[in-house]
């Protein structure tokens, strides 16, 4: 029973990869046009909400943002120039991720994005968006630039 099983659920599976490839010609380009207009919105949804999100970061947000994803340093690194645990590192980045993410989707949505295009939004490949994010990371109130300078001067030593 169990071979039978999975011989048919195998013919299954095979006779929807083949009808799911079949596609009318004509059903194809309105609904590609339609889609592109769509996915160039999103971009700039994105790429508005991206910098409203990220000017509103704190100092410490944005260094530690910078510091991880752009300048690829360690939570060592970071945890020695900033004199706390790497725990604490680790947490403060997590939460920072967090508390990004959720303003992220709240902007999108705010900008006429339903939830679900929202998420699709974030999952775009940041290669698409036209956006600078060392730049926008290292505009600050304060100076964590000098943070930035010790964490490359530890990184040397």
């Amino acid at each position: 029973m169990g071979w039978l099983r999975a011989i048919l659920a195998q013919r299954r599976v095979d006779q929807y990869r083949k009808i799911g490839r079949e596609t009318a010609l004509g059903e194809i380009e309105p609904a590609a046009r339609v889609s592109e207009q769509l996915e160039l919105k999103q971009l700039e949804d994105l790429r508005v909400a991206i910098k409203t999100t990220l000017s509103a970061a704190s100092a410490e947000e944005r260094f530690l943002l910078s510091a991880y994803y752009l300048d690829q340093h360690t939570l060592h690194e970071m945890s020695r120039v900033l004199r706390v645990h790497e725990a604490t590192v680790s947490r403060k980045l997590k939460r920072a991720t967090e508390r990004l993410r959720k303003q992220l989707l709240r902007t999108l949505r705010a900008r006429g994005l339903s939830r679900r295009a929202a998420e699709e939004a974030l999952g775009t490949d940041p290669r698409d968006v036209d956006i600078n994010l060392g730049k926008l990371l290292q505009k600050s109130e304060g100076d964590p630039n000098s943070n930035k300078a010790d964490l490359n001067k530890e990184r040397q030593e």
